[in-house]
């Protein structure tokens, strides 16, 4: 990462994950171009995104949130995993190359307005995302 790129942390907040806990986030700072290749190099580092914020839990007594990166290549599916597969054969997948698909979006904005209302997810239209 850039050494010249600043991260702020947040004031404690009620964590949105484990009850009874309080949280903080470190976040890149607001007034640095955030390119492709920088996103990148934070997802990379364990930041993830929220509208057109970027962020890292960074609790001082709580370490549970752990990003989660999964090799493909190496994947194995667990026992239970298996099983869970075999309950939902009757589901089908398709595999698409990566495009806009209209039905595709208006699935998303329903989920960010039943799941994100309010908290600056739920109205992508128009929005420029890194």
């Amino acid at each position: 990462m850039s050494s010249t790129l600043k991260f702020y942390q947040d004031n404690p907040h009620s964590c949105s994950y484990l009850a009874d806990e309080q949280a903080q986030n470190i976040y890149p700072d607001p007034n640095h171009t955030m390119s492709n290749a920088l996103y990148s190099q934070l997802i990379q580092h364990g930041f993830r995104r929220s509208g057109d914020h970027a962020y890292r839990p960074h609790c001082p007594s709580c370490q549970a949130c752990v990003p989660v990166r999964i090799n493909i290549d190496k994947f194995s599916a667990s026992r239970s995993q298996r099983r869970c597969s075999q309950r939902n054969q009757h589901l089908t997948m398709t595999h698409l190359p990566a495009a806009f698909n209209a039905e595709h979006y208006e699935l998303y904005c329903r989920y960010l307005s039943t799941r994100h209302t309010g908290g600056g997810m739920d109205n992508p239209t128009g929005r420029k995302l890194f």
